[in-house]
């Protein structure tokens, strides 16, 4: 066996696991713009549910854009309560992947 193969085996296997780890925390942002009925920015207290465990999020829109970082994979649910005027649309799905940024639309009532 060459003297080099065992500190060789011993890095692949460092990087193995480095990898694994880097996918296993890999997060999205979600990019929120919400529009009023008319098509103006609106402002509204947006907010991602995980269907299962985990804790909700929430962003707070300026001229109608918002933003959440750190977001788990996984099935949510998105809310938006209007701050100021409009009514609130029907909440829907948003499948969010493993790592990237996905942006969502969302208008008032």
């Amino acid at each position: 066996m060459p003297r080099h193969l065992p500190r060789l085996l011993a890095l692949a296997s460092l990087l193995a696991i480095a990898l694994t780890a880097a996918v296993v925390h890999a997060q999205a942002a979600v990019v929120v713009r919400v529009r009023t009925a008319e098509g103006a920015p609106g402002e509204a207290t947006v907010t991602l549910t995980p269907q299962g465990d985990g804790a909700p999020m929430s962003c707070r829109t300026s001229s109608g854009t918002c933003r959440i970082a750190g977001v788990p994979a996984g099935r949510y649910v998105v809310t938006a309560e209007p701050i100021a005027g409009g009514r609130a649309p029907i909440p829907r799905p948003l499948p969010i992947p493993p790592a990237g940024e996905v942006t969502v639309s969302v208008t008032l009532r």
